[in-house]
């Protein structure tokens, strides 16, 4: 059973904001590390932590570190210059017959980032794969491009050759 890490310290500046959570004995190639916009998740067995960020970050900048019994996370702040009063998101209080409970809010709020990191992830997906079939037609039109200059390079050999083959029969011809 996994032992939910809930200690943190962090710090921040106007651009980014720094999470560094302990994890006694933590070692790279163990550490499971997922960042989406507004939520942090790490997994080293058995310690287990997660953070509901305050705002937004930019995870495809993220960058972490890990050893000396901790794991550093520096997150670029999605929105630039905006200091957080505080690391952790805290749910608006609603009372009343619409509220939903804080704990529902946050899977709301989580799977919203899980889908927005899935749509970032197909969108970049479809980029790459748009490049790489743009590369191969590209690479296909420079081969064909090369085979006709070859092809125009053959016939007009072939017309050379036949004009003096040509001349020279006109030439004996005229001679006898």
């Amino acid at each position: 059973m996994a032992i939910i890490t809930t200690s943190y310290t962090w710090t921040q500046t106007p651009d980014a904001v720094e999470l560094v959570v302990p994890m006694r004995g933590v070692q790279a190639k163990r550490v499971d590390i997922v960042c989406h916009d507004v939520y942090v998740k790490l997994h080293f067995p058995p310690f287990f932590f997660e953070l509901d960020l305050h705002a937004a970050v930019e995870p495809a900048q993220a960058t972490a570190t890990i050893g000396a019994g901790q794991v550093v996370l520096v997150l670029p702040k999605a929105e630039k210059g905006v200091l957080w009063p505080q690391a952790a998101y805290e749910p608006d209080a609603a009372v009343g017959e619409g509220a939903v409970d804080a704990a529902t809010e946050r899977r709301a709020r989580r799977a919203a980032a899980s889908e927005r990191t899935l749509q970032r992830e197909q969108a970049k997906r479809d980029a790459e794969d748009a490049a790489a079939s743009q590369a191969k037609r590209d690479a296909v039109a420079q081969q064909i491009a090369v085979e006709n200059a070859h092809r125009a390079a053959d016939a007009a050999a072939r017309e050379a050759e036949r004009r003096t083959v040509a001349a020279e029969l006109d030439a004996f011809q005229a001679s006898t």
